[in-house]
């Protein structure tokens, strides 16, 4: 398997927000079908934006706690890898490809958190097909080639006030 965090090595642009810190769950939602909104579920009560460095780069992950306590922590918001920042947050792009013998799986995964006052809106969208392709082009490169196009296969959303 290949993975490429995308747009990880571009010039920033947008504001360089801090989001990282720990929120209180106040709406979620999880479509495993498709990229339209699913039904209103909170599964956690809280949630936690990590910040973390790569070849001197920010980026953020985000993951579900069972209480107030960071060791209670674990269960990651899928494919959540924020690598650029945008007006009041940050976004990022996930390509993963793998595949042999000319069956090759493409996923293209796009996040996003935007900061308004103390409370924090994420979205991540996941993307992906698995297609006949010869292994020489089962490339993360040509996951980022057909992103949006490929079919959606999730959608989540997450939406919390700072807590600390």
């Amino acid at each position: 398997m290949r993975l490429t965090l995308c747009s990880l090595l571009l010039a920033a642009c947008g504001s360089d927000v801090a989001i990282e810190g720990l929120y209180q769950t106040t709406y979620e939602t999880s479509n495993s079908q498709g990229c339209t909104e699913g039904p209103m579920m909170i599964q956690k009560p809280f949630f936690q934006v990590k910040k973390g460095d790569i070849l001197g780069h920010s980026i953020y992950t985000a993951e579900f706690c069972d209480t107030m306590d960071p060791a209670s922590c674990n269960g990651a918001l899928a494919g959540a890898v924020l690598t650029q920042p945008i007006d009041n947050g940050w976004s990022g792009v996930v390509t993963i490809s793998s595949g042999s013998n000319g069956t090759c799986s493409l996923e293209y995964i796009t996040a996003s958190a935007i900061l308004s006052g103390t409370k924090l809106h994420a979205e991540v969208k996941q993307y992906g097909d698995t297609v006949m392709l010869a292994d020489a082009q089962c490339t993360t490169e040509e996951a980022g080639k057909r992103g949006t196009s490929l079919p959606c296969k999730s959608f989540d959303v997450v939406e919390g006030t700072r807590v600390r």
